[in-house]
């Protein structure tokens, strides 16, 4: 399943981002100055290949969170932490969203 990661990552993002394995098994991808609709391609296309992965049977599932900083926002986001701090708390209020939708589909 590593591998055919590593393959989406390296087919679909850019040769200047930056990625990185942070210490709680959280791929960091820092993008330099892309046009938003680069971007917006680019988060597409690579959640759509990490959703088609499969070992046999299984198909794990990619919690996904990001941050697109300008120098219109950029105040927010004085720092890597804060940046990754609101990352983790989208993807905790997407988390839990998605759980809602589930009950409500359930009942």
């Amino acid at each position: 399943m590593l591998a055919q990661a590593a393959n989406v990552l390296k087919e679909r993002r850019l040769p200047s981002e930056f990625l990185y394995i942070l210490d709680d098994d959280m791929l960091l991808i820092v993008s330099f100055r892309l046009p938003r609709e680069t971007y917006d391609y680019l988060t597409a296309a690579t959640k759509i290949d990490l959703a088609s992965i499969r070992v046999g049977d299984f198909r794990p599932q990619f919690q996904w969170g990001h941050k697109y900083i300008t120098t219109e926002n950029m105040q927010d986001y004085q720092t890597l932490d804060d940046a990754i701090k609101h990352i983790r708390r989208d993807m905790e209020t997407d988390l839990v969203t998605e759980y809602m939708k589930k009950g409500t589909l359930d009942d």
